[in-house]
């Protein structure tokens, strides 16, 4: 099984797979929070206080914390200039990653903010996304080709959350995995 998200998204499918690190073998995390003390401070004082205050809160929110335990493989991508989730929590996710010998592949784009909606950008993040996804899940091969053509024809406005609505009614033959998908917002 796999999961996916975006921003908050790519927190909590990090979070999840850390949580049941036996159920999943894949995690795609775009634009992730790492630890709520390299996020916008007015967001994350507002729900959490002061960190100087809230150390123990900030500590066992955090993803890092968390990483070790996840078996799955790890897709990470985030755009340099994301003025957003800055570009210190996928740093601080690689880093964690590479401490502790996890599978991780990783995907910058330079000058991208936060939707990463680059000239091409979009395309080739989801051209990478569906390759990982078919690389660990042996059966996505089966449709991914599909999903990719639909995603791409952006000229018809075709909205991402009716391929994956496809996708899953594809899924429910395969009782061995299924995609798991935290974040269904889309900027075209």
């Amino acid at each position: 099984m796999a999961i996916e998200g975006w921003s908050f998204g790519g927190y909590l499918s990090l979070r999840t797979a850390s949580k049941y690190p036996d159920d999943y073998k894949a995690v795609v995390s775009i634009a992730p929070v790492a630890d709520w003390r390299l996020y916008d401070n007015i967001y994350s004082e507002k729900y959490m206080g002061f960190p100087a205050e809230n150390a123990e809160g900030y500590d066992n929110t955090s993803v890092l914390k968390y990483l070790p335990d996840i078996q799955a493989s790890i897709f990470l991508a985030y755009g340099t200039a994301d003025d957003n989730v800055r570009i210190q929590n996928s740093m601080a996710i690689i880093r964690n990653c590479i401490d502790n010998e996890k599978d991780i592949r990783t995907l910058v784009f330079p000058n991208d903010n936060h939707s990463l909606a680059g000239h091409r950008s979009r395309i080739y993040l989801m051209r990478n996304m569906f390759q990982f996804l078919e690389e660990k899940l042996k059966w996505f091969s089966e449709f991914s080709h599909l999903s990719c053509q639909v995603y791409f024809d952006f000229q018809k406005k075709i909205i991402f959350a009716r391929l994956f609505a496809r996708m899953l009614e594809l899924v429910d033959k395969h009782v061995s995995g299924a995609c798991v998908f935290t974040d269904m917002r889309v900027r075209v």
